[in-house]
C-alpha cells in the first residue's frame, strides 16, 4: 500500500498519470471562463441597449425643459411687443405728425425704439414703419423710405390678416406688431428682428453634447436656423427631416445610426402665436456609450484568452491549474493577492467586494446627480426675491416649488437677512479680499443651525459680507418663536467662530409666493433702522411700524418701481406725477413724520443709485451739497414735491438730454469748420450730412438749434463776409470776387443786395469814399 501511494505520488509529479486532472481542469478552466464571455456578451448586447434607452429618454426630458425656456423667452418678447403696440405714443395720431418739423416727437420716438432695443438680449434691432401721411421708417433714425422695394416690403406686412405674427425666414427670424394695437385700421408696423448669435446659442442649448444637431423650424417646415455639427454637404440634417415627416407624429423621440454612430433625436412643436414651429434635436449617444461598448469587447477579448491560456497551460502543467484565477485576482488586488490569506478570504468573496464597491461607486453618482438639485433651487430662489419671475402667476410659481420638492401647501413664507459687522476690525485675521470666504463660512454655519431647527429652507450667499434665509413654516406657526431661537444661535456661533457681529433682519411673514420680491426689496433696505454700532442687533419688520389700523400699510414699493422706471425711460412729466402720487400715499397712510421722511430718503437713495448707474457723478449733479441733510429738514409736502422736482429730477433730466446732444454737437461743429475752409466750392446740405455720417433733415434741425441760423443762412453769411472782405482789400473785378466766393455773376449781386442793402459795386464805392 505504501510502495502504491508513493509510485502515483511520483507519477503525477511526472507528469504520467495527469490526463483526468488534467481533462477535469479543462472543464472546470472552460466552465469558470464561460461567465466572463457572457459578461462580456450581456454587456455589450443588453446593458448597452438599455443604457442607449435610458439616454433617449433623458435627452427627450432634457429638450423638453430647454425648449421650454426658448419658448419663455419667445413668449416674453410676444408680451413686450404687445404691450408696446398699445403704448400711447404709438396711437392713431402718428399718421398726422410732421416728423420733419417736430424735431422733439421724432427725437422722443427715436428714443423709445433705442430703448426698447435694449430691453432684451435676444432684440437686434427695432424698426417702426408708417404708411401715413407718407412712408416713413425708424431704424431707429428718421429716414423717408423712397426705395420702392422697402415700402412693398413693409406694406406686405401690413396686408397680413393677423395683428401680431412671426416673420421667420431661413436666417432672418422677426417679431412684428400693426399699430396702433387693437385698432381696426392699421398704419403701420412695429418690428422686432432677434440677433442670429443670440438666437443660435439658445437652439445650441437644446443639443447636450458638442456633436449634436438641433435644428429650428417654421410653420412651412423651413429651416429657420440649424446648430451643431453637421457634414459639409447636410445630408445629415435633410435624413433627420426625412425620418421626422415618414413618423408623421407631432411630437416624440427615436434612434438613429449615421456614419457609425448613434444618436438619440427628439423633435415636437410649441406654439408661435398663429403657428407652429419645429424642433429637431439629436444628440450623440456613442460619446457614452463607446467606451461601455470597448469594455466590453475587452472583457470578451480577455475572457478568451483566458479560456486558450488555460487549455494551453492545463497541457503543460498541472502545478499551472491556478494560474489563470490566480492571474484574474492578481488584477482585483493590484498585486496584493497575499492579503486573500490573511483576511480568510476566498475569491468568490473577492468579487463580492468588488461588486459592492461597483454598487457603492453607481450610489455615489446618483447622490452626485441629487446635489445638484439645490444648486436648480438657489438659483430660482435668487431668481424670485430679485423680481426677474414678476410675469410669473401665483399658481404657476407654486408648481414650480413643487417640482423642485418644496412643500408649499398650507405654508407661509419668510425671509431673514444675515449682515456680518465689524469686518475692518479684523485686519490682523482677514484681508480685504476674504469677505467671499467669511461669507462662505457663515453661510454654513447658518445652514448646520437652520438644520437643526427648520425642516424647508434655503441658504443664499450674497458674497458681500450678507447671507439670506429663506424659510417655509407650517401656517399655524408662531414665526416670531422659531426665528427668535434660530437668530440667538446664530448670533453665538458668528461670534465665537468668526467673531464678528451680526444684523439679522426678519421680514413679515407672507402666504404669498408673489409677495417675497417684496419681503426682500424691505428687508434689504431695513438697513436705516439699524443703529451705527458695532454690535448684534435683531431687526423684526413687523414691529418698526406700528400695527394700528392706522398704520398697515407698507412703503409703496409699486410706485418706487414705477419712479425709477420713468426715470430710465427719461419721462420727466411722468416721474413729477408719480412723485406727487407716492408723497399722496405716504402722507395719506402714514402720516407721522418718521414714516414720511424714511420713505422719501428711501426714495432718494434709490434715485441716486439710478444717477450711479448712468455714470453721472452726484457731486458734480447736485454742486457738492448733502442733499439728504437737505431732505432732512423738510417738513410740508408742498416743499418736498418742489424739491424732488427741481433739484433732483429736472438737473439729471437736463444732464442726460445734454448728453444725448453732444454728439449732435460735435457734428454740427464739424460742418461748420468744413463750410469755413470750403465756402468757395459747391456745398450742399446733402454732401455735408453724408461726409458727418447723418441724414440731411437731422443734420438742418441740429445745425438750427446749436449755431442758431439754418445751414443756408450760414452757408450765405460766410461767403458774404468773404466778399467784403476781398471788395474792401483788393482790386478784383467783380465777377473774379463772385467766383472767388462761390457764387454765379448775376445771383451774387442780388444775393449781396439782399443781405447787405445795396450791389457789390456800391458797397465797394461806399467803402472807398468812406
Amino acid at each position: 500500500m505504501k510502495s502504491w501511494f508513493g509510485k502515483n505520488k511520483s507519477a503525477v509529479k511526472g507528469g504520467t498519470k495527469g490526463s483526468f486532472y488534467r481533462r477535469s481542469l479543462f472543464i472546470i478552466l472552460l466552465i469558470t471562463s464561460i461567465p466572463g464571455l457572457i459578461t462580456g456578451f450581456s454587456i455589450h448586447w443588453f446593458a448597452v441597449g438599455q443604457i442607449e434607452q435610458d439616454l433617449k429618454a433623458l435627452h427627450q426630458k432634457q429638450i423638453e425643459q430647454r425648449v421650454k425656456t426658448l419658448d419663455d423667452q419667445l413668449t416674453y418678447l410676444e408680451l413686450s411687443l404687445a404691450h408696446w403696440a398699445f403704448d400711447p405714443r404709438f396711437n392713431s395720431g402718428l399718421k398726422e405728425s410732421d416728423f420733419a418739423f417736430r424735431f422733439k416727437d421724432t427725437r422722443d420716438l427715436i428714443k423709445s425704439l433705442l430703448v426698447m432695443r435694449g430691453s432684451h438680449p435676444l432684440i437686434d434691432d427695432v424698426m417702426l414703419y408708417l404708411n401715413q401721411p407718407s412712408a416713413t421708417l425708424f431704424d431707429p433714425e428718421y429716414t423717408p423710405v423712397s426705395d420702392l422695394e422697402t415700402e412693398r416690403r413693409f406694406n406686405s406686412l401690413l396686408s397680413r390678416p393677423h395683428n401680431i405674427f412671426w416673420n421667420s425666414q431661413p436666417s432672418d427670424v422677426s417679431l412684428v406688431h400693426k399699430i396702433p394695437g387693437g385698432a381696426k385700421e392699421h398704419f403701420g408696423v412695429l418690428t422686432v428682428s432677434l440677433k442670429q448669435d443670440k438666437l443660435l446659442d439658445l437652439l445650441q442649448a437644446l443639443t447636450p453634447y458638442n456633436e449634436g444637431t438641433t435644428l429650428l423650424l417654421n410653420a412651412e417646415h423651413e429651416t429657420i436656423l440649424s446648430a451643431g455639427r453637421d457634414d459639409e454637404t447636410g445630408t445629415f440634417s435633410q435624413a433627420l427631416l426625412e425620418d421626422v415627416s415618414s413618423i408623421g407624429a407631432m411630437s416624440g423621440g427615436f434612434v438613429k445610426q449615421w456614419q457609425g454612430h448613434t444618436y438619440s433625436v427628439s423633435y415636437g412643436t410649441f406654439k408661435r402665436l398663429n403657428h407652429e414651429w419645429m424642433y429637431v434635436s439629436a444628440s450623440p449617444m456613442s460619446v457614452i456609450t463607446s467606451p461601455i461598448i470597448i469594455a466590453s469587447k475587452i472583457i470578451v477579448l480577455i475572457s478568451a484568452l483566458v479560456l486558450l491560456a488555460a487549455l494551453i497551460l492545463s497541457w503543460l502543467a498541472s502545478r499551472k491549474i491556478y494560474s489563470p484565477v490566480e492571474r484574474f485576482v492578481h488584477l482585483l488586488t493590484g498585486g496584493q493577492a497575499g492579503e486573500l490569506q490573511n483576511h480568510g478570504m476566498d475569491e468568490f468573496k473577492l468579487f463580492e467586494k468588488q461588486w459592492h464597491h461597483l454598487n457603492r461607486e453607481s450610489k455615489s453618482l446618483q447622490m452626485q446627480l441629487e446635489e445638484e438639485l439645490p444648486r436648480i433651487k438657489e438659483g430660482f430662489l435668487m431668481q424670485l426675491i430679485q423680481g426677474h419671475l414678476y410675469a410669473y402667476s401665483e399658481r404657476d410659481l407654486r408648481e414650480r416649488m413643487k417640482g423642485y420638492g418644496w412643500i408649499v401647501t398650507g405654508r407661509q413664507f419668510t425671509l431673514m437677512s444675515v449682515q456680518l459687522t465689524g469686518f475692518s476690525g479684523l485686519g490682523d485675521r482677514f484681508s480685504s479680499d476674504d469677505e467671499g470666504l467669511v461669507s462662505f463660512a457663515a453661510a454654513n454655519i447658518m445652514e448646520e443651525l437652520a438644520t437643526e431647527h427648520l425642516e424647508q429652507f434655503n441658504v443664499l450667499n450674497f458674497q458681500n459680507l450678507s447671507v439670506g434665509l429663506f424659510l417655509i413654516l407650517p401656517q399655524d406657526l408662531p414665526v416670531k418663536a422659531v426665528t427668535d431661537k434660530l437668530s440667538g444661535a446664530l448670533t453665538g456661533a458668528i461670534n465665537s467662530i468668526l467673531k464678528l457681529k451680526v444684523k439679522i433682519t426678519i421680514s413679515r411673514p407672507t402666504m404669498y409666493v408673489k409677495s417675497i420680491p417684496d419681503l426682500f426689496l424691505s428687508v434689504t433696505q431695513a438697513a436705516g433702522y439699524r443703529l451705527f454700532r458695532d454690535e448684534n442687533q435683531i431687526i423684526y419688520m413687523e414691529e418698526l411700524l406700528p400695527q394700528d389700523p392706522e398704520h398697515q400699510r407698507p412703503y409703496p414699493f409699486a410706485l418706487d418701481r414705477e419712479i425709477l422706471q420713468a426715470i430710465r425711460m427719461g419721462e420727466q412729466e411722468t416721474v413729477e406725477q408719480l412723485i406727487d402720487r407716492f408723497l399722496e400715499e405716504i402722507s395719506r397712510e402714514q402720516g407721522k413724520e418718521y414714516f414720511v421722511q424714511q420713505s422719501v430718503l428711501q426714495l432718494f437713495g434709490s434715485i441716486h443709485y439710478i444717477v450711479l448707474q448712468s455714470g453721472l457723478q452726484p457731486e458734480q449733479l447736485f454742486g457738492g451739497q448733502n442733499r439728504f441733510e437737505q431732505l432732512l429738514h423738510i417738513r410740508e409736502l408742498p416743499e418736498l414735491s418742489r424739491w424732488f422736482k427741481e433739484e433732483v429730477i429736472r438737473p439729471y433730466m437736463r444732464q442726460m438730454e445734454e448728453r444725448s446732444n453732444l454728439q449732435l454737437k460735435r457734428v454740427v461743429e464739424q460742418t461748420i469748420q468744413y463750410l469755413q475752409t470750403h465756402y468757395m466750392k459747391d456745398i450742399s446740405l446733402d454732401s455735408c450730412a453724408d461726409m458727418a455720417g447723418t441724414n440731411p433733415y437731422t443734420l438742418s434741425k441740429a445745425f438750427k438749434q446749436i449755431a442758431g441760423l439754418n445751414f443756408i443762412d450760414y452757408l450765405t453769411r460766410i461767403r458774404i463776409d468773404r466778399a467784403k472782405e476781398l471788395l474792401r482789400t483788393t482790386n478784383m473785378k467783380i465777377n473774379d470776387v463772385s467766383g472767388q466766393v462761390g457764387y454765379q455773376h448775376s445771383y451774387f449781386n442780388r444775393i449781396f443786395k439782399k443781405y447787405e442793402g445795396v450791389t457789390p459795386s456800391q458797397y465797394r464805392d461806399k467803402w472807398l469814399a468812406g
